[in-house]
């Protein structure tokens, strides 16, 4: 059985071949001293903080502030460490850092999936041409990339009984020795204490919670985010897709959603706007209570009502694709009316008369002649440079061929 874990990568056997394999990198050997310094600072933060399968641990620490701080290099240098460790095999990413507002599934952090921040977690690798830079020769780079085949479980026979406690045990009863360390205890159980669970079911009125995560199937129409449903048939489609893509909606049915929505969806209201009515404020503020509700049907029915006049039952503040299309008019008629004003002045553009364009062709060119001689004369001259050694107009001019009137001025400095 091999040790590899990808490609050409192997488990670090310990933390000082690993040390010593990033240490005698040969591509690398170039680098600067302060560069190796930072690297092998990191690489010892990476290395105390491993468990026993050479995988970076969160509780001791293993987050990138923590490391980067122990390491003694800010975290830009740390990141970029770590990347260059990546790309040459002494590390495998084995989970990627996350918080909850960028996690997928919590709407930029609007729901709590209860993982709170989650580090990333490497594995210490070596790559496998890496080994032979070591020094080590082909039978123990073999033992190295050789995993150890697993040893059988053997489990301990029970003791046999003697004759004395044979002769205790009743007749005709048989009995075998239990080993109280090793055989699990049964709590009682009472039939008549127990009772089926649509009772329980039916006796509890309590209001309870919608599931956190019910099982979602994906529609098989989705709805599209920027047109507005008009039939009860779209309607059912767009929430649909609704209760797809918002977990704390898949607590309603289509047709319960559908007639919460109903008001927002007469009004004009896209699928988008629906996600902003239920996540925003009409001016705009994202509501600051992120917690699951516990009546599912009111909550949505008091962010749906704060989107309307009590008085009017009109719309207290514009949509956000009323706000987009009112943007869009204004847009295109700007446009439409640069173009009028574009066609107005080509119609009365008026070509100069024929005879009038040769002198004023030629009295721009005059100017122009003027112009460049001014330029000429408010150059300064520049002082002439000081006659410099004989041959060292070539290490002036670079390494290039020689030049005959410096060989022969050469030549004439040696004779």
């Amino acid at each position: 059985m091999l040790n590899i874990v990808g490609g050409d990568l192997i488990v670090a056997p310990s933390v000082d071949l690993w040390l010593a394999a990033v240490a005698a990198d040969p591509q690398e050997a170039q680098r600067r001293t302060d560069w190796w310094r930072n690297t092998n600072a990191t690489m010892r933060a990476l290395a105390v903080r491993i468990d026993g399968h050479m995988i970076t641990s969160p509780k001791r620490g293993g987050t990138w502030s923590v490391m980067a701080n122990d390491a003694g290099v800010c975290r830009r240098t740390f990141a970029g460490r770590l990347a260059w460790a990546k790309e040459r095999g002494y590390l495998l990413q084995i989970t990627e850092g996350s918080t909850p507002r960028y996690r997928s599934g919590t709407f930029r952090g609007l729901l709590d999936d209860g993982l709170g921040n989650l580090a990333a977690e490497y594995l210490l690798t070596i790559p496998i041409d890496a080994l032979r830079t070591l020094g080590l020769d082909d039978e123990q780079v073999a033992e190295l990339i050789r995993e150890p085949e697993p040893q059988p479980m053997i489990r301990e026979p029970f003791p046999a009984m003697s004759q004395e406690e044979w002769k205790e045990a009743p007749w005709p009863v048989e009995t075998l020795a239990v080993r109280e360390n090793c055989t699990p205890r049964v709590s009682g159980f009472s039939p008549r204490a127990s009772e089926p669970l649509s009772a329980r079911d039916a006796r509890d009125t309590r209001p309870r919670r919608p599931s956190a995560s019910p099982p979602a199937t994906k529609p098989e129409r989705l709805w599209s985010n920027t047109v507005t449903p008009g039939r009860k048939s779209d309607r059912l489609d767009a929430c649909e897709r609704l209760r797809y893509e918002d977990q704390t909606l898949r607590g309603l049915s289509a047709k319960y959603l559908r007639s919460l929505l109903r008001p927002l969806f007469a009004a004009g209201a896209t699928l988008a706007d629906a996600k902003y009515v239920i996540n925003h404020r009409p001016d705009g503020r994202p509501w600051i209570n992120t917690d699951p509700p516990r009546n599912l049907v009111g909550w949505v029915r008091h962010r749906v009502s704060t989107w309307f006049d009590k008085e009017t039952g009109r719309l207290a503040a514009p949509l956000p694709s009323q706000v987009i299309a009112r943007a869009d008019r204004r847009r295109r008629a700007e446009q439409a009316a640069r173009a009028e004003e574009r066609a107005r002045l080509e119609a009365r553009r008026v070509d100069p008369p024929a005879e009038l364009i040769g002198p004023l062709r030629a009295r721009l060119e005059a100017v122009a002649a003027a112009s460049r001689e001014r330029r000429k004369a408010s150059v300064p001259r520049q002082a002439p440079s000081r006659a410099s050694r004989p041959g060292t107009d070539r290490l002036r001019r670079g390494w290039g061929p020689p030049v005959p009137a410096a060989d022969a001025a050469i030549g004439a400095s040696v004779s």
